[in-house]
């Protein structure tokens, strides 16, 4: 878009595409946003639930390094 505005006789042509990929790259960007962030709000929770078994972490057994701390 720059280059058309600032050298139209060479790019000139290209205007019209211009505008029309900055409206579709704005247009995106408010579709997705707002349907990004109500996603992430009603799926992470779910998603990120505590595990009822623990798990290993970094190859150490969780309990097994609880019980050396204590």
């Amino acid at each position: 878009m720059d280059l058309t505005r600032k050298n139209p006789t060479k790019y000139g042509k290209y205007e019209s595409e211009a505008v029309i990929i900055l409206t579709v790259a704005i247009i995106a960007i408010l579709i997705t946003a707002p349907t990004g962030a109500i996603l992430v709000r009603l799926l992470g929770p779910i998603m990120l639930k505590s595990s009822k078994h623990p798990t290993k972490q970094d190859g150490v057994d969780i309990e097994e390094q609880a019980t050396l701390k204590s």
